[in-house]
Parts: structure tokens; sequence; C-alpha cells
């Protein structure tokens, strides 16, 4: 048999697991998304975090070489009828920059959808950009932008450059209260209102958070983070007007230079943040897509109060 045949013949999908040499699927990683993920990371994040457990993803190896790679998760999300079922999540969709347009992505994303559906999931979920080409196959693929999540506005507010009091927050932030906090302000809400019981612990993991990055009073939460110039808001939830009055209050002082609310999901977040000055951008480039593997729509299933927040983009 001729070495290219043999090659040909070596092309297999394995599992993340069954990569033996970590190289391979760091080389594949680096050009895709510009990061190279210490395997012992990533192995980290899968002992906290139940939905990245296995398989984690699947590979095309042909020989030693990783030719491309499609990350899997299992994500709870709620229904309209408030039961949670777990939705299919797509990650870190990759391919070898000297094997593209081959069919190695399609392959591999059939081969996760085979794999959401023997499990019997309802659907397939994925976040990803417009202005990336894999948008295209997406589509291709039966994936559909989800608009009553796209349409969620992002809000920006510039201050007077000034010194930033530092947060001397070392304590952990409190668990139980900010998981009370998130049922019972967001229990009308489908989608990712529903999360896996240590949640905030596998984000503080997966992100690398200190403990400064939440700040947690009785009636209401903010994850905030440094981002550049500007004070990224991943997440804030608060039970009622003065509430959320007093986290703005609170995150304004940690803003260096602009405050940026990720995703203004409640009528009465917004109203206040208008009322203070904030501008609202609806377009932008990411975006939540889904796929039906069975024969019902995302909107029967969840209708159009889906939750999502810079916390759930994976």
């Amino acid at each position: 048999m001729a070495a290219s045949d043999a090659n040909r013949a070596a092309v297999k999908i394995i599992t993340y697991d069954q990569i033996r040499n970590p190289y391979q699927f760091l080389k594949l990683m680096e050009p895709a998304f510009g990061w190279m993920t210490d395997p012992r990371k990533i192995a980290k994040w899968r002992k906290t975090d139940a939905r990245y457990r296995s398989p984690y993803g699947f590979a095309l190896q042909q020989g030693r070489n990783v030719l491309g790679f499609v990350g899997v998760a299992d994500i709870p999300a709620r229904r309209l009828d408030g039961k949670t079922e777990n939705v299919g999540g797509i990650f870190a969709v990759a391919t070898d920059p000297g094997h593209c347009r081959a069919g190695t992505a399609t392959r591999l994303l059939e081969r996760a959808h085979q794999h959401f559906r023997e499990k019997g999931y309802r659907f397939s979920v994925l976040c990803t950009s417009q202005a990336l080409v894999a948008r295209s196959l997406y589509l291709k693929l039966g994936y559909q932008d989800i608009d009553s999540v796209n349409a969620t506005p992002r809000a920006y507010r510039y201050y007077p450059e000034k010194k930033v009091r530092p947060s001397k927050q070392k304590r952990q932030p409190d668990r139980d209260r900010i998981q009370l906090i998130f049922d019972r302000d967001l229990k009308h809400r489908t989608g990712f209102a529903s999360r896996i019981p240590n949640w905030l612990e596998a984000v503080m993991t997966q992100r690398e958070l200190k403990p400064d990055a939440v700040i947690v009073r009785r009636d209401g939460y903010a994850f905030a983070e440094p981002w550049g110039d500007a004070l990224f808001v991943s997440e804030i939830v608060a039970d009622n007007r003065p509430a959320y009055q007093k986290l703005l209050k609170l995150l304004v002082k940690r803003t260096k230079r602009m405050l940026v609310i990720g995703y203004v999901q409640d009528a009465v977040l917004a109203g206040i943040l208008r009322r203070q000055g904030f501008f609202f951008r609806k377009s932008r480039h990411f975006t939540f897509m889904a796929k039906p593997l069975v024969g019902v729509s995302f909107d029967q299933v969840f209708g159009n109060r889906f939750y999502l927040s810079g916390l759930d983009v994976f």
C-alpha cells in the first residue's frame, strides 16, 4: 500500500481523550483562536464543570496529526413549561489551516449532532460571530439565528478619567446568595436561566476570576472585569430599581473610563441606564444559533424569553 493510501486509511474521528499528544491539540487551537491552553487547565475545567466532562469533543485524526476539532457540551436549559432539558453545546470549532475546505468541520459537526441525538437532545446550540466564515457552514447545516437573544442590547457610558477605587474584597463571593437572587429574579425566563448546581465555582475556575470580580448585595449581584480602559459587566441581576441603582453606583466607582453592560435584558435596568445617559447598541458581531435535531422548533420549546448572559457564552 502506498504511503498516501495509508494516510487516507488512517483518517478517523476520535474523542478528545484519545488525543495522545497534547501538542497536536494546542497547535490546532492557536491559529484558530490565538490561545494555547495547558491541557491541565482543561482537565481542571472538566473536573469542576459537569457540562464539559465527556467526551469534551471530537477530533479528526490522520496518522499522528489532528486535522480538526469540535467541542461538545451538555448544557441545561429551562423550557416554557418550567422544566429543564439538556441541549448540546458546540464550541472550539477548528480546522488545521492546511486542511481547510476539505469537509473536516462538516464531518465533525455531523458526528457531534449524532452524539447529541444519541443522548436524546432536541437542539444543538453555539455562539459564533457574523464576521466568521464558519457561520455560512452553520447555516448550511441547519443552524438558525435566535433573534430574541441576538437583539439583546449592550449599553455603554463614558466617564471622565479618574482614579479607580481598588476593591479590597478577598473573600469568595456568597454562592448561596447569588443563587437565591438568580433563581428568584429569573424564574420567568427560559434558556440558561437554569444552571448546573456549582455554576459559580465552574465559571470562577474557567474564567480565572478573582473574588473582587463579583459584587454581591442582599438584593442583587454583578460580575465585572477590566476590559482595557473599560469595566465590562458580564451579568447583573437585581430584585428591583433601587437594587440596580446601588449596584451601578458601586460599578461606577470601579470604572476607569467606560462602563459596558454586556446584556441588558431587564426592562427596569434598561430604563435606569437610559436615564443615566448610557447609549445602546443592538447590532453586534456575536450571534447565538440553534439547530433543531428533531421535529420541533426552538420557539415552541423556549419561546422569546431565552436567557443568555456573558457568563453563559461558550
